[in-house]
């Protein structure tokens, strides 16, 4: 790994420490004392930025396991949608259900299905299986 991926690394855990240091004291007495800082400390998890897959504790340490919730969609079909159509659309063309799309996003259902809806509308498709073959086909076309 060069220099800048190991900056890049160490500022990535760097935030992820920080932001469950600050979970951790969302769960506690904060929440009692100071609702509303309470409930902003939470902000990266609930956005659906990081999803928190484990926690541990090993030789006097705690760990957390985390992965980043960021989908890239290399297709320039997709440039004009915002990032979380372009992320739920990337997630349904790889076949992803409305509530597994929801759940590693951190959204409802509801706003998973409103955000294919309008990813659809502005590619100019009618369904969710029109969104997926102009996906997939903006990925692989044919020669």
């Amino acid at each position: 790994m060069d220099a800048a991926g190991d900056a890049t690394a160490r500022a990535s855990r760097e935030a992820l420490q920080q932001a469950a240091c600050l979970l951790d004291r969302a769960r506690g007495k904060l929440r009692r004392t100071d609702p509303e800082t309470a409930l902003a400390l939470w902000g990266a998890m609930v956005s659906g930025r990081w999803t928190l897959v484990e926690q541990f504790d090993h030789d006097g340490k705690r760990f957390m396991v985390a992965y980043r919730n960021d989908v890239a969609s290399p297709s320039a079909t997709f440039c004009n949608l915002g990032q979380r159509e372009r992320q739920v659309a990337t997630l349904a063309a790889m076949g992803h259900s409305n509530k597994l799309i929801a759940y590693e996003l951190g959204l409802s259902v509801s706003a998973v299905s409103a955000y294919l809806t309008r990813a659809a509308k502005k590619l100019g498709v009618d369904s969710r299986v029109a969104l997926v073959r102009l996906h997939r086909d903006s990925l692989f076309p044919l020669t």
